[in-house]
């Protein structure tokens, strides 16, 4: 299971299992899983208190995949850095682990942006001319058109 396996397009998302197999059953194997990560800290597996960690996270949630889910507990579990967790899993600590794992999402999104995105230092120069002169032109226009409605404000008043 990668980030890249359980974030393509088409993986079934929370929302979409909530609404196809109910919420009690979602919720049922997303406390099954918490309950596997709070043995796996040295906690007692109280079904109750994973039950509603697992409420929370999963309506938290919702927009991403039970792998992904599934994923940011396996990474936070192995990765100390990520939560330092020790003894029993709760709310805070999934949310951490999710977290963690969104960071990651966005870090790849940005790399490949960069990649195709043009940067304001790498412009050609024929492309900074044009900016210069579309900005110069508004003023130039502004200007102008103040000339005019002055000569015609002096010739109104000539008239009267």
């Amino acid at each position: 299971m990668t980030l890249e396996s359980v974030t393509r397009p088409g993986v079934m998302s929370v929302r979409k299992i909530m609404d196809e197999l109910g919420y009690e059953t979602t919720l049922h194997h997303l406390t099954k899983l918490l309950v596997d990560a709070d043995l796996a800290l040295g906690g007692d597996g109280d079904p109750h208190r994973c039950q509603v960690s697992a409420a929370t996270v999963m309506l938290n949630t919702q927009h991403r995949s039970f792998g992904f889910i599934a994923l940011a507990i396996r990474e936070g579990l192995s990765n100390p850095e990520l939560g330092k967790a020790y003894g029993k899993i709760n709310t805070q600590l999934v949310n951490s682990f999710v977290s963690a794992q969104e960071a990651r999402i966005l870090g790849i999104a940005e790399s490949e942006h960069a990649k195709y995105t043009v940067r304001g230092d790498n412009w050609r120069s024929e492309d900074v001319d044009r900016l210069e002169r579309s900005a110069t032109r508004d003023k130039a226009r502004i200007s102008h058109l103040s000339e005019q409605l002055r000569d015609l404000k002096e010739k109104l008043n000539e008239k009267q």
